[in-house]
């Protein structure tokens, strides 16, 4: 089993982990982020860590992306 570690209070991009979440249905971590932008998202931990989630979406919405 893998080990828990706390990342609340942790930046990831533009991303700040707020607080946890459900497990995913694979019983996956997932943490309650709040973008710079204002918006809160709940994404994986993996996501997190690998950096393929650094913004809520708000970039790509705003960029066209």
């Amino acid at each position: 089993m893998p080990t828990f570690i706390d990342v609340i209070g942790t930046r990831f991009g533009k991303l700040v982990v707020i607080g946890r979440a459900s497990n995913s249905r694979q019983n996956h971590i997932r943490w309650l982020c709040q973008c710079d932008c204002g918006n809160q998202k709940i994404i994986l931990g993996g996501s997190l860590r690998t950096g393929n989630s650094t913004t809520c979406g708000c970039y790509r919405i705003k960029h066209g992306h």
